[in-house]
């Protein structure tokens, strides 16, 4: 869709904006106390709120005890005035009211005539004073002021959130087009944190633990994160709750204009860039604009942003290749003994080492010939070296165009209605690590080799109608969609067939084309590099939200109705042209050492130990969605105290294909698949998922003075995860294909001999038999989802001079953790043949189920605190996190790539103990001021001093926290468990952590293990680099008329050039175990060295 149409579209949508639903996300509350001087309640006030920036006001009456509320009211600066005969009109101005909060304006009235007035002004900030929640709230002018790296994403500033690990990104452009960052709050799983724009609920339902869709920056007027104890009305995430806000427009005109730039020149060196190679080239640049004001003043108001955002630059990777003598089958380098897979016992015992580890040219495999040719040499490091030995640049092109608009309308005095529409298109273009032989692509960030594109749309329409003054509906209806892509190199050619000769490998369709994948492990992968490209997915989700609020004396009573649905059309291919590994432990015996030499002998020899092969059947569907009621009552028990209380009932629906067709049940009795809906088999096939998920909060909170809160809060939160994803692209809708070798130690089949086929199956009734070499993905039919009980015990204190602090113990447990678990688990020194599901149907395939199964629980503990000062232009803020994170060890931290133990027996091993998520200590301290000179400052008021001196403001952001733990591994060949992952055998009593790039830790505290058994190292016991980073910005604002400003910036990111370091090498059987090879993930895109960014802002 062109931009053009677009605009027009969204301006044509707005008008058509309809009631929705709850929209408390949306709106905030507004409560106070009216009493008179000698602390007695005055009932029957006249209360009147005004918003000043679109003149719409509210009126109601105080009480019987005094207090009043105010809810459903659009964030805004607000003035609220009180009238009483007898006494002076009070009127309170700057009252700041923040979507999804509850702000405090206790009125105190003055005997007098109501002619004469008493006026005050609201303080800058307020304590959180009737909200029980942990939360934090970023402003529009901290995201204007504070240092935001690279494309200026929001989320770069939550790792100031206490409780939050710092946030990383994930994945590819295409897979992330928003380049949204991971985001754990509190120990918990990212897939459990939900981020809302406008309300709306805009999750990657592919990659749950990622948002779909970032706004611009300068489209935001409030980050609101809350990450524990939420109300009632608060659902579908169990860590950070995030909502943005949208701006609006007002009865005024008001905009702004950008461009920041960033290119080679302003950029430090790459700290792992090869010192033969000169600076790459990198052009970012950052330009649009804003504009909100009045479409009709007091009643209809619009705003609008859009950024475009071209970037380009040549990028670089390093990586392994063999060396000169390698590729002629010289492996002599190799301190261990090379064995001759042809030799010996079908277990891999008693194998002739080649002699001098070398293997005769006539051994090596035409086919592996073809592609050596094709393979880089070495063109850094020192000579025999496969470590980091090649570096490769290539020009990497990514485009993106953002445009958030909003129209708000008062329809009457009682009718209000707002609507969004935001859309973001993007492509990339990414050359391969290895040219014309493919492999990864070279940027990181767009991962694949070849080109991506896709758009993204979102949209939230609200309306609030107040019946009475105590009787208010209000709501929205949100709905998202991700529709992107991306293509390999060379598709158009059958490679793995026609050019290597490999039977098996591509197929009938152009998904299929291309170069198979080669994967030997130590080295970059050769040609095609990920198994789940070329891919396209289509994701469209829709939410809708009602609910009533009742004000009764001082009760404040919120219902609530809310529904998710979210779709998934499309499909990753898995490995459609083929994809072959090779192991180390095919040139190796049991009992010996092995290393990287041993891997590259296998590929010589055209020895893989697993082949792959997927058959895309027909396009994957899903559907599912979830259904919750809720009950809130906010009681102000006394002037003094707030209680909260309430319930909440979540039901999430059974998931389905569309078209009365249901998901796939594997009956581990037959190695039968029931496909539900199909033939005989009902629509639902038994599946029974829990209608009981209740959900109470409770909170209070306790004010002994204006200048202390005592916050205590408790709530249950059930994961919001979709259990739909992965069986989105299981059997028979793709046929993933999978033949491993009897154990580590042998081959599944010479190269030569290609890959087997698999023929497609036959539905029938409405089961099949599933070959055994074909993995599926299902859903426990009795799944049972996993919920949170979190708590926390707050102070809040107004410290004076603008200072606010606060701190307290925040907590929670994950309990019935759910993650992927294959059940076709090996057993030690069993191999393939021990594999469950193998001794039963001889099914070698991974049979992987979503569940609850172990009970596994995550435990979070932590000191949180921060102090905050905003005082005439200074602002500054200091956060710290003390916490610990224990629970399972999994593949990663998002719940759905499944636990480094599957076999249930080997589970105490990694039960609880440090997750990857874990850090310790997390210190932030963010500042800006304004220098005290020039027109209006404390000095140099006036003439050239205030001329040149004036106008400056000075920013920054230091950060501080642990870095995270790891696992030292080994090859798992002598374990020989399939599902299992080896540790170390730790040798010394003591690890000694050096601290060196070169040498992280001491490598000789840890041996392979050539035995049938566990290592005897610890999980996550060593815990790698930490960071410390400072970002620093310099502005000179200056006015171009009385209503138009320019400030020029000049901002600094990593001021001290300090490398981040990355963990080290950790597997002991690799080449130079302990040796740091890349920077950490800051969240900044691979952009760890110093950068400085100009840019020029127009603002009116």
């Amino acid at each position: 869709m062109k931009l053009r149409s677009l605009v027009g579209f969204s301006v044509f949508a707005l008008t058509l904006s309809q009631p929705g639903a709850r929209a408390q996300a949306l709106y905030g509350t507004l409560v106070g106390n009216v009493v008179d001087s000698t602390d007695a309640a005055v009932a029957g006030a006249q209360i009147t709120i005004s918003n000043l920036g679109t003149g719409q006001k509210w009126t109601l009456t105080s009480n019987a005890a005094g207090t009043f509320s105010a809810s459903s009211l659009p964030p805004g600066s607000y003035e609220v005035t009180a009238e009483m005969q007898g006494f002076r009109k009070f009127s309170q101005s700057g009252v700041e009211v923040r979507a999804n909060d509850t702000v405090r304006a206790d009125i105190r009235m003055q005997v007098g005539a109501i002619s004469e007035s008493v006026q005050v002004s609201a303080a800058a900030q307020s304590l959180q004073t009737d909200t029980m929640d942990v939360r934090s709230e970023i402003q529009a002018g901290d995201l204007q002021n504070t240092p935001v790296p690279m494309t200026r994403n929001y989320q770069s500033l939550l790792v100031t959130v206490p409780g939050m690990t710092p946030p990383t990104n994930a994945h590819s452009i295409s897979a992330n087009p928003s380049r949204a960052l991971v985001l754990n709050s509190n120990g918990s799983s990212a897939q459990s944190s939900a981020v809302r724009v406008d309300g709306a609920t805009t999750w990657n339902s592919w990659l749950p633990h990622l948002s779909g869709y970032v706004p611009t920056l300068e489209a935001i007027e409030q980050v609101t994160v809350q990450t524990n104890s939420y109300e009632a009305d608060l659902g579908y995430a169990g860590g950070a709750a995030v909502n943005v806000q949208i701006k609006s427009g007002t009865n005024e005109f008001h905009g702004s204009g950008f461009w920041f730039h960033n290119n080679q020149h302003l950029k430090a060196r790459p700290y792992f860039l090869p010192a033969t190679q000169g600076q790459p080239k990198r052009i970012l640049n950052q330009m649009g604009g804003s504009l909100g004001g009045p479409i009709r003043k007091n009643r209809l108001f619009f705003f609008g942003s859009y950024e475009y955002t071209p970037d380009r630059q040549s990028s670089f990777r390093l990586g392994n290749v063999p060396t000169a003598a390698m590729r002629a089958g010289n492996l002599s380098a190799s301190t261990l003994p090379l064995f001759d897979p042809r030799t010996g016992n079908p277990d891999g015992t008693g194998r002739t080492p080649f002699p001098g580890a070398i293997i005769p040219a006539a051994s090596i495999s035409p086919i592996v010939r073809k592609v050596i040719d094709l393979i880089p040499q070495p063109n850094i490091g020192a000579p025999g070296l496969i470590a980091q030995n090649y570096f490769n640049s290539g020009s990497f092109l990514y485009d993106r165009h953002t445009l958030d608009t909003k129209v708000t309308a008062q329809v009457s005095d009682r009718l209000n209605l707002s609507g969004r529409v935001s859309y973001l298109d993007w492509h990339f273009d990414n050359p391969a690590y290895f040219g014309p032989l493919g492999g990864t692509g070279i940027e990181s960030r767009g991962s694949y080799d070849g080109i991506g594109l896709g758009t993204t749309l979102s949209m939230t329409y609200s309306a609030v109608y107040t019946v009475t003054p105590n009787v208010v509906i209000d709501g929205y209806a949100g709905y998202t969609v991700l529709d992107n892509g991306a293509e390999n190199i060379r598709l158009d050619e059958n490679l793995g067939r026609d050019f290597l000769g490999i039977p098996g490998t591509n197929g009938t369709s152009r998904a299929d084309g291309g170069w198979p994948g080669l994967a030997v492990a130590g080295f970059d992968t050769y040609g095609r590099a990920q198994t789940n490209s070329p891919w396209n997915l289509r994701l469209p989700q829709a939410q809708y939200v009602a609910s009533l609020a009742w004000t009764k004396g001082t009760h404040n009573i919120r219902f609530g109705w809310d529904s998710l649905w979210i779709a998934q059309d499309g499909q990753e291919p898995k490995g459609s042209p083929g994809f072959l590994n090779f192991a180390r432990g095919t040139t190796s015996q049991p009992g010996a050492a092995m290393n990287d030499y041993n891997s590259w002998g296998a590929f010589l020899l055209g020895l893989p130990n697993s082949l792959q092969k997927a058959v895309r059947l027909e396009v994957g569907k899903t559907r599912t969605f979830a259904q919750s009621l809720y009950v809130r009552d906010k009681w102000q028990a006394s002037r003094k105290l707030t209680v909260s209380a309430g319930l909440r009932w979540d039901y999430f629906g059974v998931p389905t294909r569309g078209g009365g067709r249901g998901l796939e049940i594997y009956d581990f009795n037959t190695n039968v698949l029931r496909l539900c809906g199909i033939g005989s088999q009902p629509a639902n096939c038994g599946f029974s998922l829990s209608k009981k998920m209740f959900s109470p909060r409770l909170g209070v909170a306790y004010r002994p003075s204006e200048t202390v809160v005592f916050r205590m809060g408790y709530g249950i939160n059930w994961d919001p995860i979709n259990i739909a994803r992965n069986p989105l692209q299981t059997y028979p809708i793709l046929s993933n294909a999978t033949f491993p070798a009897a154990n580590q130690f042998v081959a599944v089949s010479p190269i030569a001999a290609g890959i087997p086929n698999v023929a497609p199956p036959s539905v029938g009734d409405g089961t099949i038999r599933i070959p055994n070499a074909v993995a599926v993905e299902l859903v426990d039919p009795k799944f049972r989802r996993s919920y949170i009980q979190a708590w926390n015990f707050m102070i809040e204190k107004d410290l004076g001079g603008g200072w606010q602090g606060q701190a307290g113990y925040v907590g929670n447990r994950q309990l019935r953790l759910q993650n992927r678990w294959n059940t076709n688990y090996g057993y030690i020194g069993g191999g393939t043949a021990s594999q469950v599901l193998n001794r039963r149907f001889g099914r070698t395939a991974g049979t992987a189920i979503f569940s609850d199964a172990g009970g596994f629980r995550g435990y979070y503990d932590s000191l949180q605190a921060q102090v905050n000062r905003r005082f005439r232009g200074y602002t500054m803020r200091f956060t710290y996190t003390w916490s610990k994170v224990l629970g399972p060890l999994s593949g990663n931290e998002f719940g759905v790539d499944g636990y480094q133990n599957e076999t249930p027996e080997y589970w105490p091993l990694i039960a609880k103990v440090v997750r990857n998520i874990d850090r310790p200590h997390n210190f932030n301290a963010a500042f800006s001021a304004e220098l005290p000179f020039g027109k209006g400052k404390r000095w140099a008021t006036g003439g050239a001093p205030a001329a040149l001196l004036g106008g400056w403001q000075i920013n920054g952001l230091f950060t501080a926290y642990s870095g995270a733990p790891f696992n030292v591994t080994t090859s798992g060949a002598s374990l020989n468990a399939p599902g299992n992952a080896q540790t170390a055998d730790q040798i010394k009593d003591r690890v000694e952590i050096f601290g060196s790039r070169d040498l992280w830790f001491d490598v000789s505290a840890y041996a392979p293990v050539t035995a049938a058994r566990f290592g005897t190292s610890g999980r996550n016991q060593i815990r790698g680099p930490g960071v410390v980073n400072g970002d620093l910005s310099v502005y000179r604002s200056f006015r171009i008329s009385e209503r138009v400003g320019a400030q020029f910036r000049a901002e600094m990111f990593n001021v001290t050039n300090t490398p981040h370091f990355a963990n080290p090498r950790n597997d002991i059987s690799a080449t130079q175990p302990g040796l740091i090879t890349g920077t950490a993930n800051t969240g900044r895109d691979g952009i760890d060295e110093r950068f400085v960014r100009f840019g020029l802002r127009l603002q009116f």
